[in-house]
């Protein structure tokens, strides 16, 4: 839920901070920060929190815009605990007893429950593939995740003082635990027999944007935060964590700039020391940043060279919100079309920039 925010600078002399965008990353930066008594002012160009993870209401109904699936909320309940508060009389959520519906083609129908020790059965009872295996391949996954969190999740691999870390030594002794030298569906295709099976657990490629034909198999650690940690959702909605995240800032002292898009990061020699907004200029000691790093470099930092080699951007996806004024009883919260071809609507996605013709789709069965 909380991406690594890019830091431009940083100086012990005073806690003045500002920060770009109010998505999740910069609420979250921005709670932590004036927990710790800091000055904050978050810049935001919409008039909302929330950046991607925003709402839609109209005719009566709402939507949930951008990420629709909740897990790690302990992740949530930290900021409040950082605040001195009790998460539970602030934030409430539920446990999925089915994390999605899976459809495909011939007509079968696999749920995946919340217990692994129920989703196996299922497997086994709906495809070739063995209860077992799918222990196995989720208790592998859960390995690749141990190893890896604090050097991926919990650290900011561009430090070179994290390289030191135990936990990158551990993880780099064990680097071929981690499958990180093979494609993800190349990992699944040889654990299962059955193509449902392979499709289930190659679609986390795309919880990152990626095509799991070419991502290193270690992104089946996804699968491990799912299905052996469980996935969440929220009382009011996705968008509840905004509106709770957003009124526990202001009760911190948070200050909140919207419709001030910022055009520009002010330096002192290698030192930034400021921010330009189109109203006026900011002086701070602290500059976090919560914006796409093509953004960031591309209309923010236009002098300063890219630190990382561009990557590929991620893809995306054509949305429909569809009020409906009746139940579906077939459908759960999340629910899961496949394509027939899944390894040729990857290729049409990421070598021609096109949709493919039989589609996967998400349907995203929100009631509130």
């Amino acid at each position: 839920m909380f991406p690594d925010t890019h830091q431009i600078h940083f100086s012990y002399m005073s806690k003045k901070t500002g920060i770009i965008g109010a998505g999740i990353a910069g609420l979250a930066v921005a709670i932590r920060l004036a927990a710790k008594g800091h000055d904050v002012h978050v810049f935001e160009k919409n008039s909302w929190p929330g950046g991607k993870l925003s709402e839609l209401r109209d005719s009566g109904f709402r939507f949930d815009m951008g990420p629709s699936l909740f897990t790690m909320p302990w992740l949530v309940d930290e900021l409040y605990t950082l605040a001195g508060k009790d998460p539970k009389e602030h934030f409430t959520y539920e446990q999925l007893d089915t994390l999605c519906n899976y459809l495909f083609e011939d007509g079968t129908l696999i749920k995946a429950f919340r217990k692994p020790e129920d989703f196996g059965p299922e497997i086994e009872n709906k495809t070739r593939d063995s209860a077992q295996s799918v222990l196995g391949f989720l208790e592998k996954a859960e390995n690749i995740y141990n190893l890896t969190q604090n050097v991926f999740i919990n650290r900011a691999l561009h430090k070179l003082s994290n390289l030191t870390q135990r936990s990158f030594l551990k993880a780099f002794i064990h680097v071929g635990s981690i499958d990180a030298f093979r494609s993800m569906h190349s990992r699944n295709n040889k654990t299962f027999n059955d193509s449902k099976t392979v499709r289930i657990f190659d679609r986390y490629a795309t919880y990152t944007g990626s095509d799991p034909y070419q991502a290193p198999a270690t992104l089946n650690m996804i699968a491990h935060l799912e299905h052996n940690t469980g996935a969440f959702f929220p009382e009011n909605g996705m968008y509840g964590i905004v509106s709770s995240l957003y009124e526990l800032a202001i009760s911190l002292g948070v200050n909140f700039h919207f419709n001030e898009p910022v055009k520009e990061i002010l330096f002192s020699g290698r030192n930034a020391t400021g921010i330009l907004t189109g109203t006026r200029s900011y002086p701070f000691n602290f500059i976090v940043s919560d914006v796409d790093v093509h953004t960031l470099y591309g209309n923010i930092l236009k002098s300063k060279p890219i630190p990382i080699k561009p990557a590929n951007l991620s893809s995306s996806a054509l949305v429909f919100y569809w009020g409906i004024n009746k139940p579906f009883p077939g459908l759960d919260l999340h629910n899961i079309l496949f394509s027939n071809n899944y390894k040729e609507e990857f290729r049409q996605l990421f070598s021609n920039q096109d949709v493919y013709i039989d589609p996967t789709i998400y349907i995203f069965n929100q009631i509130i």
